[in-house]
């Protein structure tokens, strides 16, 4: 078997030729003229020859390919009291040809949504689905989630049967748990906005977010990002509003409350840059990505093109900030769409300790931030436990 990360294009002349396609490059003529150098440029990919007895089936090929691509993720923390012993399972099947292909939370409800597949070609006639607490009730839903019939509960488990590589889709109600972390205190702080970031369709921009024009569609920037938990307060979405402020030293004054952390939605305007943002007498160091282009596309230097960042030493946070929204399209000058030129804005993360009473900017025309919360989180210290240097 051959198993790859990111290549999707492969084929079998012959019984003893497997063949993977590494590069396309289709051709274009006026529409969507990105696609027709998509794939030039600096390429990073993995892939990995199994050997093997008998058939890709019989031999677990899904599951070495999943090792490839998923990897297990290990991190650290420290020592503190917990409830649940040394090891805890979310959620279990009991047939290993069987894979989860998501866990969401349902569109229009507050259901569990498992979306599973058979992997190996053989009817699987009996699967459990295992949670941590028992299975209130249990029903199969469509690709829309809406309601295709009921599904067996037994002792608290899902029970369900799929043919020959089937999708299936189950809406779950769990059982509260009767342990619960405590979710973050967050608290908005306002910013002092001196920049309109967002422009309605055919509202002409000769600035921009950028200087150059560019700016975010009103019409998708919201009121409210959640990320990793921290509910983020955007400044008004009406094109023309004054939404983001440019990094010019500013001090923004902070509660006296007990806070640890200072969450930022933030992006850079000219390429990745690194920026150090003082609380009291620390400095930290983050590292911004470009608002708008195509992720893992830039240089340190620039924003253009094909090639992916590379992690500095010192402060700089060692894993690349977290994309909190992202938009389809970008605004050009005259407030026309600028089709799959999408937009972005990251999260970062900054430690507080309980003496800072102000957040120092730094000075860069190059930096805008478009919202800040602070957070008292019980474990603020987990952190991945592996760099990755690109």
């Amino acid at each position: 078997s051959v198993l790859n990360d990111s290549k999707y294009g492969w084929d079998k002349p012959d019984d003893s030729t497997l063949r993977l396609s590494l590069l396309r490059s289709p051709g274009v003529i006026r529409k969507f003229r990105h696609q027709g150098f998509q794939d030039l440029g600096h390429h990073r990919f993995t892939y990995a020859l199994y050997g093997h007895g008998g058939d890709w089936s019989e031999a677990d090929t899904v599951w070495q390919a999943a090792r490839l691509n998923q990897p297990l993720m290990a991190f650290r923390t420290g020592s503190h009291a917990g409830a649940l012993g040394r090891q805890l399972t979310f959620l279990e099947t009991s047939s290993r040809s069987v894979a989860v292909r998501s866990l969401k939370r349902e569109e229009a409800g507050r259901r569990v949504v498992v979306r599973l597949q058979e992997t190996s070609g053989i009817e699987q006639d009996s699967v459990e689905l295992t949670f941590p607490t028992d299975i209130r009730n249990a029903a199969e839903v469509d690709g829309n989630e809406e309601h295709v019939g009921p599904t067996r509960i037994h002792e608290g488990r899902v029970l369900t049967e799929l043919g020959p590589f089937e999708p299936k889709a189950v809406a779950l109600e769990i059982a509260d748990p009767t342990i619960a972390l405590t979710p973050p205190r967050c608290l908005a702080v306002p910013l002092p906005w001196n920049l309109a970031a967002t422009r309605a369709q055919n509202q002409p921009a000769r600035a921009g977010l950028d200087g150059k024009g560019h700016s975010i569609p009103a019409e998708l920037y919201p009121q409210r990002v959640r990320s990793g938990g921290v509910e983020f307060r955007l400044g008004p979405a009406s094109g023309g509003s004054l939404n983001a402020l440019i990094c010019h030293g500013q001090s923004i004054q902070l509660p006296a409350e007990d806070f640890n952390r200072v969450h930022l939605l933030a992006a850079s305007v000219r390429g990745i840059q690194h920026h150090a943002f003082r609380l009291g007498e620390d400095e930290q160091t983050l590292r911004l990505h470009p608002f708008s282009g195509w992720l893992e596309s830039w240089r340190e230097s620039t924003s253009w093109p094909f090639h992916r960042p590379t992690l500095i030493a010192g402060s700089v946070r060692p894993l690349a900030p977290v994309v909190a929204w992202y938009a389809t399209h970008r605004h050009d000058s005259r407030g026309s769409d600028e089709p799959y030129v999408f937009c972005y804005l990251y999260h970062h993360v900054l430690d507080l300790k309980r003496h800072h009473r102000a957040l120092e900017l730094p000075v860069s025309a190059d930096i805008r931030l478009f919202a800040l919360t602070l957070a008292a989180e019980a474990i603020s210290d987990t952190q991945s436990a592996a760099i990755r240097l690109d």
